[in-house]
């Protein structure tokens, strides 16, 4: 029976978690179909460039998310129901903090981070009236990120999953009336993509409403020693933001330097890159199910359990890869 408990909370999580991980991936394949479309390879090499602050982003919000929900799984698996909400009120000022500085350093000093992306200067304000709307709706990505995260270890995994779906069916709506019917360019792929995380930020949050939910919304002081086992916990699964960051900044350096070809080749590598987030967001999806699961199980104490877990977990996710 308890094989057969910890089995179907996998499949759970790892069904809903799988919808919740392809949620930003599905967005950035529709954005850039449609850029391709409608604006073309100028808009396309532009998209390319910007994955590198879509995975700065992600880096920070991955980290928190899975590090605090690491600590909070832990105290509900061990009923300390007002410990748990202690980190997670905390986990929540961590991400809006963050999230504003980032908000404010990139805006006022845009014009250095675009020289950093090593875009021609042909492509500036089309990068520009990409990104603007992104820098300005950063607190509401972390904190989206943060809450799927959060809402799954707090026993409502489908939610999760919902949120996700309506962020992409929001973003492909209003891609083809911002891009297709506005006309509005670069400029309506990017603010297609932000409400679309804001509304599906506020369809997480009806979670805290529900009877059943023992976290409570709530941004509670900033703790520098939570914050430091945040990033502890998470940095091993957001490093990996790391390496894709790096080699997406260099490679798009590299092919944007030829004045001749630049564009041209910025955006095929653009595509590819797009394409290839499709397998690793559901393999991403599968592997994450297990920290949740994992984690409120450590705080039951239950070994067992755990370790039947990491076997099926290993399992299907490598039926997946395969």
């Amino acid at each position: 029976m308890e094989n057969k408990f910890a089995k179907s909370a996998y499949l759970s999580f790892m069904i809903w978690g799988i919808l919740s991980s392809m949620g930003v991936t599905f967005c950035t394949l529709i954005d850039a179909t449609m850029i391709g479309n409608f604006v073309g390879s100028d808009g396309l090499a532009v998209s390319s460039v910007s994955n590198f602050v879509f995975l700065f982003l992600g880096l920070i919000a991955i980290t928190l998310a899975v590090g605090g929900n690491v600590l909070i799984g832990q105290r509900l698996g061990s009923n300390e129901n007002d410990k748990a909400n202690e980190l997670f009120h905390s986990l929540l000022k961590c991400g809006l903090i963050i999230g504003l500085v980032c908000s404010i350093f990139t805006l006022v000093f845009r014009n250095q981070v675009f020289t950093f992306l090593g875009i021609q200067e042909s492509l500036r304000d089309l990068l520009a009236s990409y990104l603007i709307p992104v820098f300005i709706s950063t607190p509401f990505f972390i904190l989206y990120q943060i809450l799927s995260v959060s809402v799954r270890t707090d026993g409502d995994p489908s939610l999760s999953g919902k949120a996700s779906v309506i962020l992409i069916i929001i973003n492909l709506v209003l891609d083809v009336v911002f891009m297709g019917v506005m006309k509005m360019g670069m400029m309506g792929a990017s603010l297609s993509m932000c409400i679309g995380e804001i509304v599906a930020f506020f369809v997480l949050c009806t979670h805290f409403r529900k009877d059943r939910a023992l976290l409570s919304f709530r941004f509670d002081k900033f703790n520098r020693d939570y914050f430091i086992d945040f990033v502890k916990n998470g940095f091993g699964v957001g490093s990996f933001y790391i390496f894709q960051a790096i080699v997406v900044l260099i490679f798009n350096n590299l092919l944007m330097s030829n004045t001749d070809s630049g564009i041209a080749y910025t955006a095929i590598y653009g595509v590819i890159f797009t394409v290839s987030q499709i397998p690793g967001g559901i393999f991403d999806g599968a592997g994450n199910a297990f920290g949740p699961v994992v984690s409120i199980f450590a705080g039951e104490k239950d070994n067992k359990s755990m370790k039947y877990v990491l076997r099926i977990a290993l399992r299907y996710t490598c039926f997946i890869n395969l």
